[in-house]
């Protein structure tokens, strides 16, 4: 629970990173503020209940954020790599 409450605050913490993005990238900078804000409605889920649809769900929300290549894509490897529906 501890580790899950990390990374929801380093989501939340890279998402400040992805506000302050320039205008050059506006489709990538939304696109992964999305993604960090699918990250965190998920995990909050799966936090409250760990059932295998909700890992399920944070687990594909952490792959998109890393396949877009999102500011804190390491810390939703590790992330996803801890998940025990991997």
């Amino acid at each position: 629970m501890k580790k899950l409450t990390f990374i929801l605050l380093a989501v939340a913490g890279s998402m400040a990173f992805v506000g302050c993005s320039s205008d050059d990238d506006k489709g990538t900078a939304l696109d992964c503020y999305n993604q960090a804000q699918k990250i965190m409605d998920t995990g909050a889920a799966y936090s409250a209940n760990d059932s295998d649809a909700n890992c399920i769900a944070f687990r594909d929300a952490l792959k998109a954020a890393i396949d877009a290549s999102c500011p804190g894509s390491s810390v939703y490897q590790s992330q996803l790599e801890a998940l025990p529906c991997n």
